[in-house]
């Protein structure tokens, strides 16, 4: 979520969990950065 409140992407609750694994007080929005922007699926699934 940015600021605003506005849903950047998706990111697994397993993946929530396995970074917090290494650091427990990471913040969720710390492991959505590791995963890099949103892909835009519409845009990507038509070649556009």
């Amino acid at each position: 979520m940015e600021e605003k409140g506005t849903l950047l992407g998706l990111i697994s609750e397993a993946r929530i969990l396995e970074a917090w694994e290494v650091d427990p007080l990471l913040r969720v929005s710390e492991v959505m950065e590791e995963c890099g922007p949103p892909v835009d699926w519409g845009r990507q699934a038509y070649g556009h």
